[in-house]
């Protein structure tokens, strides 16, 4: 370093020392487990790249009567949602509308501010009913009087 200059001198043997211990293995961890089992095919076994001879008319005859099975299920359950269709609109109207008019009563702002004057009304009420009786309870009681006030 220049003799003028300021800076920060680092102890990187300390650091080290401190940070790697010669006894501690950083970031390499040790996995017991064994190896994936393989069994290799045995000799008197057939290969897979020999596959049985297929007839292309009984696949075909197969999934033509799948395809007719398929469509005739569709067939029916189109037939019964389009009659429950009217219906399930219907119900789904009926609650969209009940939803509505349970929004609306909720969020009338007008009948809820009307409800909390008349609560603070009667809790004032209540509270002059209590002040009158606690008032009339005082003028039967006899008050010492402290005496003239001075001047």
């Amino acid at each position: 370093m220049a003799e003028g200059r300021a800076g920060v001198k680092w102890d990187e043997d300390n650091i080290k020392a401190t940070y790697h211990p010669a006894d501690k293995d950083y970031g390499h961890m040790k996995i017991d487990e064994p190896d994936t089992p393989y069994a290799a095919p045995l000799e008197g076994e057939s290969s897979d790249d020999e596959l049985p001879d297929l007839d292309l008319g009984e696949v075909s005859a197969t999934l033509s009567d799948v395809a007719a099975a398929q469509d005739q299920a569709n067939a029916v359950w189109q037939e019964d949602s389009s009659e429950s269709k009217g219906a399930e609109e219907l119900v789904a109207k009926r609650e969209h509308n009940a939803f509505m008019s349970k929004r609306k009563e909720h969020y009338d702002m007008r009948a809820a501010m009307a409800r909390a004057r008349a609560m603070m009304d009667e809790e004032d009420d209540e509270d002059d009913e209590e002040n009158q009786g606690q008032a009339e309870g005082e003028s039967t009681e006899a008050v010492p009087s402290a005496g003239p006030l001075k001047q």
